[in-house]
């Protein structure tokens, strides 16, 4: 990063930012670039593009999607002197923020970063970001088409009791799924009392990794009271995740929309059968309302496409297919 922060400095009149920490991290929870004390970057936006338009620059894919974030030491002093390049000790960083409790002031992802740069957009302003079509589609250009290549990555589901950690192993996608269809298939059970479900991606710390990829199948079964709640020993609470980022989120509430969204999410996000296939338990009438519900949201996907497509910003995605291969990273 010596290299990336030297060509990158800021003029001496503009004001520095002491206690400002920004940190790249790939999906595995290592960083990848660090820059501290207002040194080298104005902002952590200056920071973030930087390090994504370098990415674009320097390497071809597949990318793993990495998480940038912004702590904030209120006094810096207490972690590294004055005149210390503190950025290149991550480490003892990362213990600071340990010890101190930091909560990330902002935390932003790598492929909306790179889609915004690509399109000329941004994402932060697109509500229905991972739902486009064509951001979707140019995530599986970032992610590669060898699926052994792709780094591995933490997701979570969120209820009201609590977040269930899974990884991007063939174990861990099934699980994954296999419990987005338990809440689906449960949605409208009368002793179902949660709530909501989000979906996350998250860097998950040391203590959190015997959590992963929980028997999902433990959680229908015994007594049907607190459905899905039990037990508790395979739930981390929010406030232990660290790093993380909301990608949908679900309302549980019995209906028939509620219902079809979650089911609809959970059976075409783990390849699953296409085609707008409805569930062969439900009744003509239900099955019949699904449709029309479907319709809706496929119709909404289309006007957003649509959209999307009108707004015809410049794109440099055929610039990833001319790049060489260069071992020199964004690791320090």
């Amino acid at each position: 990063m010596n290299n990336m922060e030297s060509s990158s400095r800021i003029q001496s009149e503009e004001p520095l930012h002491p206690g400002d920490v920004f940190m790249m991290f790939a999906t595995d929870g290592k960083v990848q670039a660090t820059s501290a004390n207002g040194r080298f970057f104005r902002s952590f936006e200056h920071f973030s593009i930087h390090c994504a338009t370098a990415l674009l620059n320097q390497m071809r894919p597949p990318y793993g999607n990495s998480f940038f974030v912004h702590w904030h030491f209120e006094n810096p002093a207490s972690v590294w002197a004055g005149n210390e390049n503190i950025s290149i000790y991550p480490r003892r960083l990362l213990q600071a923020v340990r010890d101190q409790g930091l909560r990330p002031r902002a935390t932003r992802r790598l492929y909306p970063l790179l889609y915004g740069i690509q399109k000329g957009c941004d994402t932060r302003q697109m509500a229905d970001l991972y739902d486009n079509p064509d951001y979707l589609e140019r995530v599986r250009l970032y992610e590669g088409f060898n699926v052994e290549e792709r780094p591995l990555s933490y997701r979570g589901i969120e209820t009201d009791a609590g977040v269930l950690l899974f990884n991007s192993t063939p174990r861990g996608e099934s699980l994954y799924g296999d419990y987005l269809r338990f809440l689906a298939d449960h949605l409208n059970h009368p002793c179902m009392e949660l709530t909501y479900v989000r979906t996350l991606e998250l860097l998950p710390v040391e203590t959190l990794r015997s959590k992963v990829n929980p028997p999902v199948g433990v959680l229908g079964s015994g007594s049907m009271e607190m459905l899905g709640r039990r037990p508790s020993v395979y739930h981390a609470e929010r406030d232990q995740l660290g790093i993380y980022t909301e990608l949908r989120r679900f309302d549980l509430a019995p209906g028939e929309a509620n219902f079809v969204r979650l089911s609809r999410f959970a059976e075409y996000a783990f390849n699953a059968p296409k085609g707008g296939k409805i569930r062969t338990d439900l009744s003509s009438e239900k099955a019949a309302k699904s449709l029309e519900i479907i319709g809706d949201i496929e119709q909404s996907d289309s006007k957003m496409c649509n959209k999307e497509r009108e707004r015809r910003f410049p794109d440099v995605s055929e610039r990833l297919a001319r790049l060489r291969t260069r071992k020199k990273g964004l690791v320090r």
